[in-house]
């Protein structure tokens, strides 16, 4: 009889059956680390099928967003044909009920690319893949029928871009590297395609040139210098300046003698900064010294990803979040917020879509236009750089009807780009709920991929002239919510009871700030420190006030691991310990993760300003953290004190450690602090 279920961490000898089955199907699987499947069967990844102790089939299967990526999915030679592989999908749907669907890239000449379709998969695609005849890989999707009610999945398709030193580079394209130059090689199979792009520095070039051996130096050279590699650039004085003191930094964080005991460390630094200011997401070596040296050197000054080859194919989709939404860069960056003037509509140039075919001539006349409209009375907030030139643009007009109506809804191309549309669109929202306004309408043709990717993952729909949301407050019912949202949808699941904690946690973030008031959404107090609170919160009361590029739409917050057992998606009802003794406001708990102070340092790094020794201060008994991630922050209006949290319920009085809350007492708390 065959068992198919998760992998668990204790079984050693399974997984060396997994690895040894996957590298004998390496020629239609593709490459996959060693350590890679040892980080996805520690994070519960990887799915088997066992017949008493042997293994006879597995998938690796990844949760990127609210989908599945089947990363591999192989069955015995033995018992090819006889349904494992259904049961295995079957199982992995069975494991994951609230994800839409399950996502996977399949070479066409391959036999499994014709067996997809007796699975459920429906092909989607078909693109170019890397092999060296150019052939295609189809994308297959198999729908949960999950999207219904809301829709998540903006995520950008812009490929990663990764650099790689001069180690990698060589592991990739010369022969005869060593097992270990596998690890860099699994950066080049086809079902990274569309989510790594590989790029070199100047630095690495330079060091390829310094190659002794003339015929190995000039072949190098040739492919590094093709458009393959298409080597990332620092151009301009503001860049090379920033270059220049990146580098110093640096230099000056690595001990004096780890430099003397390995001279490399300083073209390491360099190689570094270039990545970084040239704004790749990510950087990957496999020396393991210049790893440690530059992490944590670079504690605080960057957010770019660093690691191992392995380390990156395996925490794929938190690289990925690291490169949309980095709040942290806005901090101390130069960067300003103001309302645009009126008749500066020039200003605007910097926000030309050019990617996507829009004329400047088209442009002037639609910022007049969307201008003149919006008037004095309209919104009209802008958002600098520190020189001064306008990046993100967000220009509004309250209409009759309850419509808020966005013209002009941009952000300029950079490394940035994704984050300040996060923070424009949270900012129509906020500007909708000041109006009264129950709906808000983006039309604006040429918004580009980082604000389109923006309005779709916050819970707008496409429409054929734009997008839009509904603006839903207060608290309602789930049947309520459905008959204000989807009044002819037969297909919505109207008993409470059978919808899933992750449907309702994902319809109150697409939603904020509605609260869906009978679901079981676990609720906590959760007690933090004055100085803490001012540190998370920046600003009190203000959503986008002119200091708030401190204050980020997603934030974490560290504590001990020890304590209140607690789940996500929920809600956080935050309590101001002494000496004001008082609920400040509430949040939508997003994620909760414990794990070393290292790894969730890195993880979060991107929407905390924390560094590492503060991170590791927050460590238990255990050596471990716990990381609540956490967004859509309201302040109450009025502060509800302990005493009357008292009379409400004394299960509200506070404790050390956060405790949970019932949703009745929880929604009283909410009540009171939003009159």
């Amino acid at each position: 009889m065959v068992r198919i279920d998760i992998l668990e961490a204790h079984q050693k000898q399974v997984l060396r059956q997994v690895i040894e089955l996957g590298d004998r199907n390496r020629r239609t699987l593709g490459l996959l680390p060693r350590g890679a499947y040892e980080e996805y069967a520690k994070s519960g990844k990887i799915i088997v099928a066992l017949e008493g102790s042997k293994l006879v089939g597995y998938a690796v299967a990844d949760l990127p967003l609210n989908r599945i990526r089947l990363v591999q999915l192989c069955v015995a030679e033995s018992v090819r044909h006889t349904g494992i592989a259904k049961r295995i999908v079957d199982r992995i749907v069975e494991l994951n009920p609230a994800r839409e669907g399950i996502q996977l890239r399949c070479r066409r000449d391959w036999p499994a690319n014709e067996y997809w379709g007796s699975l459920g998969f429906v092909a989607r695609s078909n693109q170019p893949g890397r092999s060296k005849t150019g052939e295609q890989l189809t994308t297959w999707w198999l729908d949960f029928g999950k999207k219904n009610l809301f829709t998540t999945d903006g995520n950008s398709n812009r490929r990663l871009v990764v650099a790689i030193d001069t180690n990698v580079f060589r592991d990739i394209v010369q022969c005869e590297r060593g097992e270990g130059a596998n690890e860099s090689r699994a950066l080049e199979e086809e079902w990274l395609d569309d989510q790594v792009e590989l790029r070199l520095v100047a630095s690495v070039v330079n060091e390829i040139n310094d190659i002794p051996d003339r015929d190995v130096r000039e072949s190098l050279l040739g492919i590094a210098n093709s458009e393959k590699y298409n080597i990332l650039k620092v151009s301009g004085s503001p860049d090379r300046g920033r270059l220049e003191s990146l580098l110093k930094t640096l230099i000056g964080r690595i001990p004096r003698e780890a430099m003397e005991h390995d001279e490399s460390l300083r073209n390491d630094a360099r190689i570094f900064a270039e990545a970084d200011v040239s704004q790749a997401d990510a950087l990957v070596t496999r020396d393991c010294g210049a790893l440690r040296a530059l992490s944590v050197a670079a504690d605080g000054l960057s957010t770019m990803w660093l690691s191992t080859p392995t380390d990156l194919i395996v925490h794929l989709d938190e690289v990925r979040d690291n490169a949309n939404y980095s709040p942290v860069h806005l901090r101390n960056s130069g960067y300003t917020t103001s309302e645009l003037a009126a008749k500066n509509e020039d200003d605007l140039r910097p926000l030309l879509n050019s990617a996507e075919g829009e004329r400047l001539a088209d442009f002037r006349k639609k910022t007049r236009r969307v201008a003149a409209r919006v008037g004095v009375g309209g919104k009209r907030r802008v958002i600098r750089n520190s020189e001064g030139e306008i990046v993100a643009a967000a220009l509004a007009i309250e209409e009759p009807g309850g419509v808020l109506q966005v013209g002009l809804l941009r952000a300029a191309h950079s490394r940035l780009d994704k984050t300040l549309a996060i923070q424009l669109v949270h900012l129509l929202r906020a500007w909708a709920i000041e109006a009264n306004s129950s709906t808000i309408t983006v039309k604006d043709e040429r918004i580009g991929g980082a604000v389109r990717s923006a309005l779709l993952e916050m819970g707008y729909e496409s429409i054929p002239d734009g997008y839009t949301a509904q603006v839903l407050t207060g608290q309602r019912t789930w049947r309520e919510f459905l008959q204000s949202v989807y009044l002819e949808n037969d297909d919505a699941e109207h008993d409470i009871e059978k919808v899933s904690i992750q449907t309702v946690g994902a319809v109150e973030k697409s939603q904020w700030p509605l609260k869906i008031t009978d679901s079981l959404l676990p609720c906590y107090l959760v007690p933090i420190r004055p100085n803490l609170a001012d540190a998370l919160f920046g600003i009190r009361n203000a959503l986008f006030n002119d200091d708030e590029l401190l204050l980020s739409w997603e934030q974490v917050y560290y504590r001990s691991s020890r304590g209140c057992r607690i789940t996500a998606p929920g809600r956080i009802l935050w309590y101001s310990s002494n000496p004001a003794k008082e609920a400040l406001g509430v949040s939508h708990l997003e994620e909760v993760v414990i794990g070393s102070a290292k790894t969730l340092h890195r993880r979060f790094k991107r929407i905390s300003a924390l560094d590492l020794r503060a991170v590791e201060s927050k460590c238990g008994n255990d050596g471990k953290v716990m990381a609540l991630k956490f967004c859509d922050t309201e302040f109450f209006n009025t502060p509800v004190s302990l005493m009357r949290l008292r009379q409400i319920d004394s299960g509200l009085v506070p404790l050390q450690s956060p405790r949970r809350v019932d949703s009745a007492s929880f929604f009283s708390v909410y009540g009171e602090g939003m009159a």
